[in-house]
């Protein structure tokens, strides 16, 4: 069996959709499904094997995605209008390109399509590709799309994203999320079955241990948080009280942003732990990584409301790999609160006044009896994906 996978984001693009997309390409032939690719060429600084991958390069497009710290009053009202959105559909580089591209491709070569979001264009191309070619379609959502909890869709942007989703969603024979609430939520809205394919960590990995011994024994406890805080959306702010409460915790902070790095000047200076805080930006991904290992808590944070219960940050997979104390701070019925408390990897608490509950979870946590982690490596998940497309009907 053979599929063609298209996706907006694959090395050498250092974006996290980058590594879903390689996982199933890397896993996948294992379980007997081979890979080709169809993806933008975008430069970046991941350096993945892809030699045993056939890369199809309709167009090459360049990789820039960061928050706005202007706001373009004429764009904000041409996207009120629907205007912009329109425009995007009508013109999009990779959707056209890709349509072209196909005609060289042998469409009898691939007994399904998997089409993922993010982005649109994706979804876009495999539905078309999918009706041309009689070619099963299986849609896969690394994020929502509609339903996305970060997203702010003004109505137009609704409207043209509610008919282009449902009639995607409608023809396509599979559909998988990454998250539990993902499917959930695309179940009850389209009313068919989809299956969770998890993201998970690389099997290739090593796994650390954390000498709990010497942790304890330590005058200074360093908690550490590295990605994104979306401007202020993920409530990194809960845990600047708990600094505030002894000058033997500690806090490290590593964002891509200036945004995000003004937010966390702005906590430590209204808590008074300026002196309690070390701020990063834009650190490489090893770097990153050596500021974890190097800490005794990993912060793992998501949206403090319902509309992003449906969120594992990658994050997550990472830091089980890491085999720290893992202290989550979102809502109640996050999907990750129920992992992380299932594997007892950590705590995971759903509001400020919570906070103190930390020290008796982290004074009595020992790795040695945290669960199996296991199922959530990408190997594991990619042969779950793979029966899923073995038992289509063809």
């Amino acid at each position: 069996m053979r599929i063609l996978l298209i996706t907006n984001f694959f090395p050498p693009t250092n974006i996290i959709a980058s590594f879903r997309m390689y996982s199933f390409a890397t896993y996948l032939p294992d379980f007997g499904v081979k890979v080709d690719v169809l993806t933008p060429r975008r430069s970046g600084s991941l350096s993945l094997d892809l030699s045993n991958i056939d890369v199809h390069y309709p167009l090459e497009l360049p990789v820039s995605f960061q928050f706005a710290t202007r706001r373009n009053v004429v764009k904000q009202v041409l996207k009120h209008t629907g205007i912009r959105a329109f425009r995007h559909y009508a013109t999009s580089a990779f959707y056209h390109s890709s349509l072209q591209y196909a005609s060289k491709l042998d469409k009898n070569r691939y007994s399904a399509i998997l089409a993922s979001y993010p982005l649109e264009d994706s979804l876009r191309i495999g539905y078309a590709l999918s009706r041309r070619w009689d070619t099963p379609l299986i849609v896969d959502y690394r994020d929502l799309w509609l339903q996305n909890g970060y997203a702010d869709w003004t109505p137009m942007d609704a409207l043209f994203i509610r008919i282009l989703e449902g009639r995607i969603n409608r023809h396509a024979s599979l559909v998988i999320a990454s998250t539990r609430g993902a499917t959930e939520k695309l179940q009850k809205r389209f009313g068919k079955k989809v299956a969770t394919i998890y993201n998970g960590f690389w099997d290739e990995e090593p796994r650390g241990k954390q000498n709990r011994d010497a942790a304890m024994q330590k005058d200074r406890i360093t908690f550490c948080y590295c990605g994104s805080l979306y401007g202020g959306k993920r409530p990194l702010e809960w845990l600047f009280p708990l600094l505030a409460q002894d000058k033997k915790y500690h806090l490290k902070v590593a964002v891509l942003e200036e945004i995000d790095a003004n937010v966390v000047k702005r906590y430590a200076e209204a808590s008074g732990v300026k002196q309690q805080v070390e701020l990063y930006v834009g650190l490489t991904s090893a770097e990153a990584d050596r500021l974890e290992v190097d800490s005794d808590v990993l912060i793992l944070l998501n949206l403090p409301h319902a509309r992003g219960n449906d969120v594992i940050p990658a994050k997550f997979y990472r830091h089980l790999l890491k085999g720290r104390f893992i202290m989550g701070l979102g809502h109640k019925n996050d999907e990750v609160g129920a992992i992380l408390r299932e594997l007892n990897a950590g705590i995971y608490l759903s509001h400020r006044d919570d906070i103190n509950l930390f020290f008796g979870a982290y004074d009595g946590w020992n790795i040695d009896k945290r669960r199996d982690i296991g199922f959530y490596s990408r190997k594991a998940q990619a042969g779950r994906l793979a029966a899923e497309m073995m038992s289509l009907k063809y």
